[in-house]
């Protein structure tokens, strides 16, 4: 291996570092983001519904939109909610993460049945934390 070799090798190693830690920076910024802006959302919401009930008009509720999170994309984020805040119920885990209810609920039972998340219940109700890997 020559010199150039060795220093372009040692420059990607370096570079390929510094890349990862941008990413779980990334990553983790999103992740706050997200679990800042859920009861936001969740606030948002119950007063559309309120303005649409007091108009007498139906409203569309967010889960009957036409687009769906990316594949894996629910479960990633209810992993990442749960390593954030282990021993969360079903309904932290919505709110933190912006999603419906139901769909939580369900990508919750899979992740248990997949061996991901550990259920628990106690007397405050089912809490979810994740197994260790």
């Amino acid at each position: 291996m020559t010199n150039v070799d060795k220093l372009l090798g040692e420059a990607t190693a370096k570079l390929d570092a510094e890349a990862q830690k941008l990413r779980l920076t990334i990553d983790d910024k999103e992740r706050r983001l997200r679990e800042e802006l859920a009861p936001l959302r969740a606030q948002l919401g119950e007063i559309e519904d309120a303005i649409a009930r007091i108009e007498g008009k139906p409203r569309k509720s967010p889960q009957a939109s036409d687009t769906r999170a990316p594949r894996g994309q629910n479960r990633k984020l209810i992993l990442d909610a749960l390593k954030a805040k282990p021993g969360s119920t079903g309904s932290a885990v919505a709110a933190a993460t912006g999603i419906a209810k139901p769909t939580a609920y369900a990508t919750l039972a899979k992740l248990v049945k997949d061996g991901l998340v550990a259920k628990k219940q106690t007397e405050a109700g089912v809490l979810y934390r994740p197994t260790p890997s």
